[in-house]
């Protein structure tokens, strides 16, 4: 696993966290302290070592201050369902494990687009053609690529044609946020309309891909309307 030097902290899904809201405010200080040591665990999001999981009493250990205190605090957590556990007796954090399981994806994603520019080098034109036919095919190319110019994809439409009346339905923004706000709209059924933009942003910040303004306006507007309507589907 690579070594990373930070990880993305959101403040909004730190307030707005039911769970979370319900513990003591020593609960919660004692649960961003579990998330670094989560981080920073072998395997990211999780607290193990090489000879297993760790028990609450390890836990509580690790932590700075009165163990026994925060074996209590950490107790709180679990019971309130902020600190998980699965199967296997491992404590993880949700969003850090779905935040590495994303990273994974994207460095599969740039993996095999480096491997196929390559190979689309080694095809290409040799270097040994004289200059002008490099010019000419270098320019032919370039046109063929402007006339071969494709509409966006049904999803893509379908995705931007949700905020026609809120904005604009047109598609805007890098091809790949289109993508991956289309890919999250057809998933909305598993949650709020807002969380499906939330998850887009997650995303695109993820793999460094830049965030049309107009797109965190029309999230505001969304989560006015949510709030108004009191609905999981924004009536768009």
């Amino acid at each position: 696993m690579s070594k990373l030097p930070s990880f993305q902290f959101y403040p909004g899904d730190w307030l707005k966290d039911p769970a979370l809201s319900i513990c003591s405010a020593g609960a919660r200080g004692v649960w961003i302290d579990v998330i670094c040591l989560m981080f920073e665990s072998p395997r990211r999001g999780y607290l193990v070592s090489r000879s297993g999981a760790w028990t609450l009493e390890q836990v509580a250990v690790a932590l700075r201050g009165d163990w026994q205190e925060n074996l209590k605090l950490l107790k709180e957590l679990v019971h309130n369902g902020v600190m998980k556990q699965d199967k296997k007796g491992q404590f993880f954090s949700k969003r850090l494990v779905r935040d590495e399981r994303q990273r994974e994806t994207w460095r599969g994603q740039k993996r095999r687009q480096r491997a196929e520019n390559k190979k689309s080098a080694s095809m290409g034109v040799s270097s040994q053609c004289p200059p002008d036919l490099h010019s000419s095919s270098s320019s032919s190319s370039s046109n063929s690529k402007q006339k071969k110019q494709e509409p966006p994809p049904a999803a893509v439409l379908r995705a931007f044609e949700s905020f026609q009346h809120i904005g604009t339905k047109t598609p805007f923004g890098p091809e790949r946020f289109q993508q991956i706000w289309a890919e999250e709209y057809e998933r909305i059924n598993e949650g709020t309309f807002t969380d499906a933009m939330e998850q887009a942003i997650r995303r695109c910040q993820t793999e460094n891909i830049q965030i049309p303004g107009l797109f965190f306006s029309m999230k505001r507007k969304v989560e006015h309307i949510e709030v108004e309507n009191k609905t999981h589907r924004t009536p768009l």
